[in-house]
């Protein structure tokens, strides 16, 4: 800033005539060191002596500063935040440059304009607050500006002539010289969503609904107190899509476009359409729509009757079971071999066949015993030690089963995850919502797996839509595995006013829309902008954002009671028990009526066999 001040001052004090400053090498050795930090293009209307106008251009030369000529065109060089205009106003051509200069508008910000001899200033000239114009007079430098169109001048005093040699310039700065607008008539466009949001934009009543309208209301009322306006508050209901055929917007970025407000008093999303028609001053609102979902129980995603041992104890299991077959089938055929006339004549001996032996151990496994037993010593203690041995399997298997159907998973991390669960998913009913669904957004900026989750669980073909009411997706967040996408402070403060301590355990968020936070839009190359920039970071580093944004906005419920989240078992939770039932059961009735078969076709070969009568 101090560049772009001081360094087109030093060069007029250099070539004017009416100015005398000694010694000029002290001028010299100070551009360049100004010129180092802030580089320049001069564009020069001068009708001055030719030899001044040499020696002017070999003592920029020297400092590396160019300098072009011209005497009609206002020309400029890019970048154009290097550029700065010299002109003298005596010249025959300083009228037309200045009107030439207005008409193109290149009075406001980045150009820098050094005039000499202006004697006064046009009331039409656009020299707003972003403007930086410096005129040279005769008992020093002032700095033009306006608030306004019909608004008289206001000046900055830069610096004083005193006894041939300028005082210490002053740096000008628009948050201090020219932050005061006078109680200039402002329109803030806000957004709001329901109905009573407008009766209650500070009175902190039902904080939760349209909490990001409320935040920055409350912000943008310490703006129109830092610049001193008179605010004209303007009510949309959204915040703006373009017309396909005229390109222009609805809501609050149609207020914008149209230049019918000023400021966004509500922060919106970056998009790229929006960037050509708006500009954004500041990051107000640090939050975020997402997918919030409660950590779905194990069993949705895993098979829990297999969990309780790893896999080479299932293989230990399964090796030992095999053995302990061998070892009773073995001890049970030793037995019928010696005395089968006698333990054919007993209740409840256990025969040497397969099925037998196979049925005593399922038995054995599911700790309910076996209505055949060996009769040897022998058979007798292998029995016990093999009930003894799959009871402490059982108790371990038990006590690991009654745990996982009661624990949780973060085995969803991501929407790919999502996509493949069997998740459904709901989005909160607000026009922005149902804008960056739309496919032809989402393909700009994220991936196949949005659009798919669009397509099959949002906003299914030839189904109904899951867009719905704020507390109805809380509610089914609450009471199904169901993910609800919504501005997540929203959402939580509903959360910690009707969930139990228990179930605000495993809540869980998932970004979907891969775009920044939302900013406050001004009005498309502002005169203000600079000022309301350094409101809004005045406001973030002094703490009155945060603390706002605090008295508002709900974290996320922290879990303090996690070990009572006892829930019912469902049917889900039992699916594998059930699976094992109904397979059982259709294998017992496929061997039954095989069963029927081989026994009518035994019977009817038996009828058809012919009887041979005993000879008399």
């Amino acid at each position: 800033m101090i560049g772009k001040l001081l360094l087109p001052i030093a060069f007029l004090l250099l070539v004017h005539p009416a100015v005398k400053c000694e010694p000029q090498t002290m001028l010299i050795e100070f551009l360049d060191h100004l010129q180092k930090n802030q580089p320049t293009k001069i564009t020069a209307f001068l009708c001055w002596d030719k030899k001044i106008l040499v020696q002017l251009w070999k003592q920029l030369s020297d400092l590396s500063i160019p300098i072009n000529y011209e005497t009609e065109d206002v020309s400029y060089q890019q970048p154009l935040e290097h550029q700065l205009f010299l002109l003298d106003y005596n010249c025959s051509f300083g009228e037309d440059i200045l009107n030439l200069a207005n008409k193109l508008d290149l009075f406001d910000f980045p150009f820098r304009w050094v005039i000499l001899n202006l004697p006064s200033i046009h009331k039409d000239y656009n020299m707003f607050i972003n403007s930086r114009i410096y005129l040279i007079q005769d008992y020093g430098i002032i700095s033009p500006y306006k608030v306004a169109t019909n608004m008289p001048y206001i000046y900055n005093n830069i610096s004083n002539w005193r006894r041939n040699k300028f005082d210490a310039i002053k740096t000008l700065v628009d948050s201090n010289d020219r932050s005061n607008l006078f109680g200039l008539p402002i329109n803030i466009s806000i957004v709001y969503l329901y109905e009573d949001t407008v009766d209650h934009l500070d009175d902190m009543m039902h904080r939760n609904i349209d909490a990001i309208t409320k935040h920055n209301y409350l912000l943008v009322k310490h703006i129109v107190e830092i610049l001193n306006v008179t605010p004209s508050y303007v009510y949309q209901r959204t915040w703006g899509t373009p017309d396909p055929k005229t390109k222009l917007y609805n809501g609050l970025m149609g207020d914008l476009q149209s230049k019918s407000a000023e400021i966004g008093g509500t922060a919106s999303f970056f998009t790229n359409d929006r960037i050509s028609i708006v500009d954004y001053v500041g990051f107000t609102t640090p939050t975020r729509a997402k997918f919030i979902f409660r950590a779905p129980p194990l069993s949705a995603v895993s098979n829990v009757f297999i969990l309780p041992f790893n896999t080479w104890v299932w293989y230990s299991c399964m090796l030992m079971l095999i053995i302990i077959f061998f070892v009773i089938y073995f001890i049970i055929k030793f037995e019928w071999l010696r005395g089968s006339h006698i333990l054919i004549q007993e209740h409840g001996v256990l025969k040497p066949t397969v099925l037998d032996v196979i049925q005593m151990e399922i038995g054995a496994v599911c700790q309910q015993g076996s209505e055949a037993e060996p009769r040897s010593g022998a058979g007798k203690i292998a029995t016990f030690l093999v009930f003894l041995s799959l009871m402490f399997l059982y108790t371990s298997y038990s006590a690991n089963i009654v745990a996982l159907l009661q624990s949780t998973t973060d085995s969803i991390k991501t929407l790919d995850d999502m996509l493949k669960s069997k998740m459904t998913l709901g989005v909160e009913e607000t026009p922005y919502s149902r804008y960056y669904f739309q496919v032809n957004f989402l393909s700009k900026i994220n991936g196949p797996t949005q659009k798919a989750i669009r397509e099959t669980k949002v906003s299914p073909p030839n189904k109904p839509s899951n867009y719905m009411p704020l507390l109805e997706g809380v509610k089914k967040l609450r009471e199904e595995f169901f993910g609800f996408h919504s501005e997540c402070d929203t959402v939580y403060k509903v959360i910690s006013n009707t969930f139990s301590e228990s179930e605000k355990c495993g809540l869980q968020e998932i970004e979907y829309w891969a775009i920044p936070d939302p900013w406050v839009p001004i009005k498309k190359n502002s005169t203000f902008k600079e000022i309301i920039k350094i409101g809004y970071k005045k406001m973030k580093e002094t703490g009155v954002q945060s603390r706002n944004f605090e008295r508002i906005y709900s974290k996320k419920p922290k879990c303090h009671n996690q070990g009572a989240n006892f829930k019912s078992v469902n049917l889900n939770d039992c699916y594998f028990a059930f699976a094992i039932f109904l397979i059982g059961f259709f294998i017992s009735l496929m061997v039954f009526t095989i069963e029927l078969i081989v026994a009518k076709n035994f019977q009817k070969t038996r009828m058809r066999a012919p009887t041979f009568l005993p000879r008399n």
